[in-house]
């Protein structure tokens, strides 16, 4: 009986508004939060923020970048126009007068000036030497012409 008056009168009320009031702060306020560990970087070369201006040639038409970061193996540059992953481009780099072939990566929308684009280095980018460049792609074809 005792029990009961304590739980259905006004004291008993109290201590129930108590006892949810702190339950909600420690479920809002104080109980630990998980978080995500942070990314491992799986890249094997570091990643240098680099800004540098370029451009580059995707089927055969030529498009202005501008670099974010770089590393031996690519970099990630922005461009005003979308690249599909996969294409093969030829990019000059006017600030350090790099130039080479890579491909694109990934490319995904950009806050500012257009579209981020992940590109791979197929090999070492070459100093360029002063005069013009004419440059095309061939494809492998087998004896028969196929």
């Amino acid at each position: 009986m005792r029990l009961r008056e304590l739980i259905f009168c006004w004291q008993g009320a109290v201590i129930a508004e108590f006892i949810l009031t702190w339950l909600v702060i420690y479920l809002i306020f104080m109980r630990p939060r998980r978080t995500r560990a942070p990314r491992a970087d799986s890249r094997f070369y570091n990643r240098y923020r680099s800004r540098f201006k370029g451009w580059l040639v995707v089927n055969g038409k030529r498009s202005k970048i501008r670099g974010i970061d770089l590393n031996n193996s690519g970099a990630l540059i922005t461009s005003r126009v979308p690249l599909t992953p996969g294409d093969d481009v030829f990019l000059y780099i006017a600030s350090a007068r790099l130039m080479g072939w890579a491909e694109v990566r990934h490319c995904a929308r950009g806050r500012v000036f257009g579209y981020n684009v992940g590109v791979r280095f197929r090999g070492s980018l070459m100093r360029a030497a002063e005069g013009g460049w004419q440059f095309s792609q061939y494809h492998a074809t087998d004896s028969q012409g196929n």
